[in-house]
C-alpha cells in the first residue's frame, strides 16, 4: 500500500488507478484490526469521491482544484500504514 501511495506521489499512478489498487488491498484484508481498516477505507473512500465527482463532470481540474485535500489524506493514510506496520 505504501509503496502505491508513493507512486501516486510521484505521478506514476493517477488517483482512479491508486484508488482501485488500494480498494483491492482493502479488500484483500482478513487479520487486521477492524478498526484500522474502518479508518483507512475511510480515507479511501473522501479519495473515491473525489475522483467520482471529477469523472461524473468529465472535468480533470476538480481533482487539481482538490491536490491539496488529497494529499492530506495520502499522508493520513500513510500515518495510519506507518501505525499498522508498527504494531505487527
Amino acid at each position: 500500500m505504501k509503496n502505491y501511495l508513493k507512486a501516486f506521489k510521484q505521478n506514476e499512478l493517477n488517483l482512479n488507478q491508486l484508488i482501485n489498487l488500494l480498494d483491492e488491498l482493502i479488500e484483500s484484508l482478513k487479520l487486521c484490526d477492524q478498526e484500522w481498516k474502518n479508518e483507512f477505507r475511510s480515507e479511501w473512500w473522501d479519495l473515491e469521491q473525489l475522483n467520482a465527482i471529477s469523472q461524473y463532470h468529465n472535468n480533470p481540474i476538480i481533482i487539481s482544484d482538490n491536490i491539496e485535500e488529497i494529499f492530506n489524506i495520502i499522508r493520513r493514510m500513510d500515518v495510519l500504514l506507518d501505525y499498522a506496520l508498527a504494531e505487527s
